[in-house]
């Protein structure tokens, strides 16, 4: 009796349309609309997006590595701001042409919204021309040096 019950159940849940699921028609000369599944790739994941801020970092280290504190007066110098790029540091001093060219990035710098790269102290920024260089007379800190 056993051996019967067997085989009754799998003929049972065939009738009733739940045994093993029919194959798609594969194509024959009796069915030649049939195709084969396609293959699915799955969705690459998007190219990281670039830092509108590297670019901008690059182009103040390419200018202080090619600027100069060269002056013939206290007017040829200027102070530049920190905070783009490890080459700019807290800030510093340089001569004229350096700043201009320095000024633009520094405005994009700002509007691009780019984060400093370092947090600095205050500190005062007070250029004279001494020996053909630029120095700083007013000290870090906030505290103001000698004036000439």
């Amino acid at each position: 009796m056993v051996f019967m019950v067997a085989l009754m159940v799998p003929s049972t849940l065939w009738a009733a349309g739940c045994g093993p699921a029919e194959e798609p028609p594969a194509e024959s000369p009796a069915n030649p609309t049939a195709t084969p599944p396609e293959a699915v790739t799955p969705p690459s994941d998007p190219p990281p997006e670039e830092d509108p801020c590297e670019p901008l970092i690059a182009e103040v280290t390419e200018v202080l590595n090619g600027g100069s504190t060269e002056c013939s007066e206290t007017a040829d110098c200027g102070c530049y701001s920190g905070g783009m790029g490890p080459r700019s540091g807290c800030g510093g001093i340089a001569n004229r042409a350096t700043l201009d060219l320095l000024g633009p990035i520094a405005v994009r710098f700002r509007a691009t919204e780019c984060y400093p790269t370092v947090n600095c102290a205050p500190w005062s920024c007070t250029p004279i021309c001494e020996d053909g260089q630029c120095r700083n007379t007013g000290g870090r800190g906030g505290l103001a040096g000698p004036q000439p």
